[in-house]
């Protein structure tokens, strides 16, 4: 990958950022991790009414009580010391079993320092600064995999480039659920805001905005949204179908001035009108209940698919189970003698899908399975999705990144580059030993890598590939207003507009 000149020049930057199998970089780990504790210390002394007396005395560390509570810290972090030893050599080079490495210096120190000041990132009031630190690390994450993350676009219903988002939940597992969670709410919206338009617009201005709201379906067509099939608004595109509410309140915006009565609709009270409706509000069954009508004129069958390959992660039958999809419903594709996702079989599946009427919720494509570490054919599943919405069926796209969402890092220009690029062919360097070995991206990964800016959300794993202590994943939407979806509120938690 690299001639001897450049090896030479990287190699030593890498380095730097390891504790090394052998602990070569001791010294400066301990210093960081002490200066991490210092300024905790600082923190604790100085920042908040430095004035206030001592708690621990020297009359209590004189008592035994005292130290014989120190004295069973030290006995039993002996304890945890020995057993730890018997751990996994994950630091080592000789560890290739599993799809993680060691951790960097920068992500331990970090991790330290951090979890001294004990902040819960669920409320802003409880964590000022680590859940700022939080978006930025998302917002860091989104640009690397090529999604937008200009700020000038924070207002805006692109569809064609729209502001993503991103968090970090606990791991891959949580973030597949979630992403599953987000399209099976993606998919039912449609019918959700025709029906509250239906039976809560009235008065000169609702009531002119539900004669006349128009959506842009699968073809590029404005359609006037009351008149809209149930399969038709199965099958918007995706983009349509999370910013179909801002795009009613901006509608009901223009119309009030447009008939010089403004202010008369509250945002709050159109958005408890929509959750009325909702698959998440009613639960499943009263849901398809409600719906029943709009579904059967159609001759659409209760419920949805979803597709991931046989190589799939098992979280992905939890999500099924969990919410409700039903494990049936998991649609496994076969791999090819490459382990991917057989699209040929996809394809057929689809076809049935349409026939039959049955709504395709989503689609997962696995970045590096766990088993054998192959990377499924997104930019050919892309390919499918645009063939199929011409026939009026589309589904959400999923990347499980969990361990191969990294490698984006690695490929020049970055994923977010615009326009064609070359590929750079590249050799191993002659300076890698059979024990210290680098290897090369293939052709195929790195043309998938290219296309993750297409896809609506992506799992990836900062404790995997990310050389981060666990727990730590990444969950990142090509569009943040996805997030309306999720969002819970209670009464001790706020997180400002983010």
């Amino acid at each position: 990958m690299l001639d001897r000149e450049d090896a030479q020049e990287i190699w030593p930057a890498t380095a730097a950022w390891f504790l090394g199998p052998k602990c070569e970089n001791l010294e400066l780990l301990q210093a960081l991790v002490n200066k991490a504790i210092e300024e905790h210390a600082d923190f604790r002394k100085y920042k908040y009414f430095p004035l206030d007396p001592e708690y621990v005395t020297e009359d209590i560390e004189k008592h035994p009580a005292f130290t014989a509570a120190t004295e069973d810290l030290r006995n039993n972090l002996d304890l945890l010391c020995e057993r730890l030893k018997n751990s996994v050599p994950f630091s080592s080079f000789r560890s290739q079993g599993h799809m993680l490495w060691d951790t960097t210096i920068a992500s331990n120190v970090g991790y330290i320092a951090a979890l001294l000041y004990n902040q819960n990132n669920v409320a802003s009031m409880a964590s000022g600064v680590t859940l700022q630190l939080e978006r930025e690390a998302a917002r860091d994450l989104c640009g690397m995999v090529g999604y937008n993350i200009s700020e000038e676009d924070r207002h805006t219903t692109d569809s064609e480039n729209p502001l993503s988002w991103g968090h970090l939940p606990n791991g891959g597992t949580v973030a597949n659920l979630e992403a599953m969670w987000a399209a099976r709410s993606v998919k039912f919206n449609g019918l959700t805001m025709q029906k509250m338009m239906k039976e809560k617009f009235t008065g000169d201005v609702l009531g002119a905005v539900y004669d006349s709201f128009e959506f842009v379906d699968l073809q590029g067509n404005n359609k006037v949204l009351k008149n809209a099939s149930a399969w038709e608004l199965l099958n918007l595109p995706v983009d349509e179908g999370i910013d179909l509410f801002d795009k009613i309140v901006d509608a009901i915006n223009e119309k009030e001035e447009e008939l010089e009565k403004p202010d008369q609709t509250n945002f709050d009270r159109l958005f408890d009108w929509a959750k009325e409706y909702t698959l998440e509000e009613l639960g499943g069954l009263s849901f398809f209940d409600i719906f029943r009508e709009e579904l059967g004129d159609s001759n659409i069958r209760l419920g949805g698919k979803w597709f991931c390959p046989g190589s799939r992660h098992y979280s992905w039958d939890k999500g099924a189970n969990i919410l409700g999809i039903g494990r049936r419903n998991l649609i496994k594709v076969p791999v090819d003698r490459n382990c991917r996702m057989d699209t040929d079989f996809l394809k057929n599946e689809l076809e049935k899908c349409l026939e039959n009427r049955w709504p395709v919720i989503g689609v997962t494509v696995v970045f590096g399975t766990t088993q054998e570490g192959a990377v499924d054919d997104l930019e050919k599943i892309l390919e499918i999705r645009k063939d199929f919405a011409e026939k009026g069926l589309t589904f959400y796209i999923h990347i499980d990144g969990a361990w191969g969402g990294y490698f984006a890092t690695v490929i020049q220009p970055n994923p977010v580059a615009c326009g064609g690029f070359r590929m750079v062919t590249r050799r191993v360097s002659r300076v890698c030993s059979v024990l210290f070995n680098e290897s090369q991206l293939s052709t195929h990964f790195e043309k998938q890598l290219r296309c993750l800016k297409n896809a609506n959300s992506i799992t990836l794993d900062p404790h995997k590939s990310g050389f981060c202590p666990y727990p730590a994943g990444g969950l990142l939407y090509r569009n943040g207003n996805i997030r309306k979806f999720l969002a819970q509120k209670a009464a001790y938690v706020n997180h400002g507009t983010q």
